[in-house]
């Protein structure tokens, strides 16, 4: 994970952005991999999920996922880079809008 905390990302996003109910999912597809590959318990799993199902912001998400290697690796969000990659979407969503 990129080390830009709290630092802005252009368009005003930052780890203190709301997060969207489309972050939390691909958070979640995030820590699915990481589970298949054996990063995470099952339990480690469980809590994670339910604390990006609960997130309210992108730096509460980026905890969640900032352990995993299988962010950068897989399908879903991994492909782009993990919550890095959400981030830079989600910048690009506000700037659409």
């Amino acid at each position: 994970m990129a080390n830009w905390l709290g630092a802005p990302l252009g368009g005003g996003v930052t780890t203190a952005t709301r997060a969207k109910d489309t972050d939390r999912q691909e958070t979640c597809a995030v820590l699915d991999n990481a589970l298949s590959d054996g990063e995470l318990s099952g339990e480690e799993h469980r809590e994670r999920v339910s604390k990006a199902s609960n997130a309210v912001t992108l730096g509460d998400l980026k905890v969640l996922v900032s352990i995993c290697r299988a962010t950068t690796r897989r399908r879903g969000c991994a492909r782009r880079g993990g919550l890095t990659g959400l981030m830079e979407q989600t910048r690009k969503r506000s700037e659409t809008s």
